[in-house]
């Protein structure tokens, strides 16, 4: 009876095992430790390039503003953010090669990764791409002055926030994008902010919030796609997870945003 139940010492072999399942449990212990050899744990390959090019994406616009501005803060303003942005990363590419061939990583190796990181992310581009086309034919048609010329005069001015919240944060979450509800909403925020009498801040606030929502909690969102494709994880699912969170914060700014415009007059 004892040795029926008789448990099996971690590291050692069962004597009630055939000599096929003995090698399975073998294999079975030897796989993490294997796992461990092949795939050490380097964080700085991460830390490194991440901080690298947010660095020089400050320092760069600094740089760049400078020469065409006084002041620190006017800078930035100044800067060429498109340009400075393709600097960082095209810096920070060269010297993340480099550190990975001094840790001997092989070349073909690394060109096989960048080259499929690439593909993946082409869908995501391309969403981007089409939404700012949108973007521009919706400002060139007139959609700001269109939508201001019906609605100022009917909406109280402490409602024109949390509304631009609202409609910001649907458009995001069925779009996706954060950059094409700016691009969409801005023109119309500040139009409206202005004739209305509302704080102008605030309303740029809201619709800067909004974007962020749908760019969170879209299954659309440049973000959820990238994320998920590069760690194979369900995209449904996982945006389904971050929908009631998102849902709750929404509701809270929204409330939020109409008490300040009640107090920022």
């Amino acid at each position: 009876m004892e040795a029926a139940v008789e448990s099996t010492i971690p590291g050692q072999f069962s004597p009630h095992l055939n000599p096929n399942e003995q090698q399975g449990e073998e294999d079975l212990r030897s796989c993490p430790n294997e796992f461990d050899e092949d795939t050490p744990s380097k964080p700085w390959n991460f830390i490194l390039p991440l901080s690298l090019v947010l660095l020089l994406t400050l320092f760069l616009s600094w740089w760049d503003g400078h020469f065409k501005a006084t002041g620190f803060l006017n800078a930035f303003i100044r800067t060429d953010a498109l340009g400075v942005m393709l600097e960082s990363l095209f810096i920070t590419l060269i010297v993340t090669l480099a550190f990975f061939l001094a840790q001997k990583f092989p070349v073909d190796k690394i060109l096989t990764h960048f080259v499929k990181g690439g593909n993946n992310l082409m869908s995501v581009i391309l969403m981007l791409g089409l939404i700012w086309a949108v973007s521009n034919v919706s400002e060139d048609l007139g959609f700001s002055k269109f939508i201001t010329s019906h609605v100022v005069g009917w909406i109280p001015h402490y409602f024109v926030a949390p509304i631009l919240f609202l409609l910001g944060a649907l458009i995001s979450y069925f779009i996706g994008s954060s950059w094409g509800t700016w691009g969409l909403l801005m023109p119309l925020g500040v139009t409206l902010a202005h004739h209305s009498g509302s704080n102008i801040l605030l309303v740029i606030g809201a619709v800067f919030a909004s974007g962020t929502f749908g760019a969170f909690a879209s299954p659309l969102s440049d973000n959820s796609v990238t994320l998920c494709t590069i760690l194979d994880l369900p995209l449904m699912k996982y945006s389904r997870t971050k929908l009631v969170p998102a849902l709750i914060a929404a509701g809270i700014s929204t409330i939020m945003f109409g008490v300040m415009s009640f107090i920022m007059k």
